[in-house]
């Protein structure tokens, strides 16, 4: 082959102006554009394309976007967020605003757009609303003021484009926090948020605010010490909060070979990880973190709060989850509750070299073999679709057009269905989930089952 050309579609463009409520353009107002996508299970809206930010007549213009439902949102950062300010009396601000011009997502007009269309005339006033200010104290486990560490507000939604991503607030140093630790928020927009508190070692000792986990010299996770609550602001400010940090949780337990297995377990490259059950931000060393499972199978998952799942990652293929035991209960798909500086053990991985096997070939309406699509299994059972789900997996053909998914737990209800188009995270969508099933082929799967289907593409 000498040459191959081939021509790049036109990508699409949303352009438009803002305003403040007198009708007046607003310069340097953060525009975004929208879509919804399937994250840790939740279909949450997410930014799509890079954005613009409005001239001094207001207006901006996206480009480069491809065909699909967009909404858009608009964000003056420079007075929309709440900032740590003891002496600001500011009543009002900008809520972040969905085109047509309203502050609740759930009012967003959504745009379809072509193959290289232009969508002009996007224009709306963003939304002023009264904030209010939110004062309290924040101190250690061990009742000094939280001189070290950080104070985090985030909205509920904090996940989803175009609302305010989480804002932090440094303590000390800057003298904008006083040293018994009080704090004063500033500029805080009616809604539903969660306040969080993360003091870093010595956080009684004063001095600005550094957490530098790990590396030569630097704490661990063990000494970084939290707290979380949910806030709900009204138009009335929120005073007298006292915010008490403590220490994740922890659990230990070790990793097994199920009765009658022959593989030869090998720990080496097995890490056990906790994640969230209701997709919570923690910021930066405080989220998902795996640790690894010693040589004698033990391990020790530190810094936990709020509900997890316990999971696995790099597990040699030929092996497979099989249960999880704590104090006699299968908690293998539940989510497990954890307080500050609880310590649980005997938490017991079971493995298997059992391992399922789901395989097959897809085709057109016509009969013809294709390579162009992905299998979503998934059980019919909704209860089971809770991300993150054992039982719901996704897989594409090879090069022969063949799909295989292996490790399932057994179910005799599943479910299979071969689609021409997925969007990132959908096949974990409870909605997808619920809207397909209907037109997928049922099969059972018992342990260590290897099962071949022949399914039919759905063109979505």
């Amino acid at each position: 082959m000498e040459r191959a050309d081939f021509a790049l579609p036109k990508g699409a463009a949303i352009t438009g102006r803002i305003f403040d409520e007198y009708g007046d353009p607003v310069a340097n107002a953060r525009v975004q554009v929208l879509r919804y996508q399937t994250v840790q299970g939740q279909r949450r809206l997410t930014p799509a394309g890079g954005g613009d930010q409005t001239d001094d007549t207001g207006s901006y213009r996206i480009y480069g976007l491809a065909p699909g439902d967009y909404y858009v949102s608009a964000t003056l950062r420079a007075n929309n967020g709440p900032f740590l300010d003891d002496n600001n009396n500011d009543t009002t601000s900008y809520a972040s605003t969905y085109y047509p011009g309203t502050g609740n997502v759930s009012e967003a007009q959504r745009m379809t757009l072509g193959v290289g269309q232009e969508q002009p005339n996007v224009n709306f006033a963003l939304q002023a609303v009264r904030t209010v200010k939110i004062t309290g104290t924040a101190l250690n486990s061990m009742g000094s003021a939280l001189t070290n560490g950080m104070v985090t507000l985030m909205p509920e939604n904090a996940t989803i484009g175009g609302a305010p991503g989480p804002v932090l607030f440094g303590f000390g140093g800057n003298g904008r926090v006083r040293p018994d630790g009080s704090f004063s928020i500033a500029n805080v927009s009616p809604g539903n948020y969660t306040l969080m508190a993360v003091a870093g070692p010595g956080g009684g000792r004063g001095g600005g605010f550094a957490i530098r986990i790990g590396g030569p010299g630097g704490p661990g996770i063990d000494d970084i010490e939290l707290v979380s609550m949910p806030l709900s602001v009204g138009n009335e400010d929120v005073t007298g909060l006292t915010l008490v940090t403590s220490k994740g949780a922890s659990v230990s337990g070790n990793v097994v070979a199920a009765e009658g297995s022959v593989a030869k377990l090998s720990t080496s490259q097995i890490q056990v990880v906790a994640q969230s059950a209701n997709g919570q931000f923690l910021p930066g060393p405080l989220g998902n973190r795996p640790t690894r499972v010693e040589d004698d199978g033990s391990f020790t998952l530190t810094g936990l709060t709020g509900q997890k799942f316990i999971r696995v990652n790099g597990l040699p293929p030929q092996w497979t989850l099989k249960a999880l035991m704590l104090n006699g209960l299968d908690v293998t798909d539940s989510a497990l509750e954890f307080r500050s500086s609880t310590q649980n053990t005997g938490l017991q991985i079971i493995f298997s070299d059992k391992v399922s096997d789901v395989n097959g070939k897809v085709s057109t309406a016509k009969g013809d073999i294709t390579r162009d699509y992905t299998v979503v299994v998934f059980p019919d059972d909704p209860a089971k679709w809770v991300f993150p789900s054992r039982f719901v997996k996704t897989g594409r053909a090879d090069q022969q057009g063949q799909f295989r998914i292996t490790a399932l737990p057994p179910d005799d209800h599943y479910l299979a269905v071969a689609v021409d188009y997925l969007e990132d995270g959908e096949g974990a969508d409870p909605q997808f989930l619920d809207q397909i099933k209907g037109r997928a082929t049922p099969f059972s799967l018992t342990d260590g089952e290897s099962k071949s289907l022949d399914l039919k593409i759905v063109n979505r």
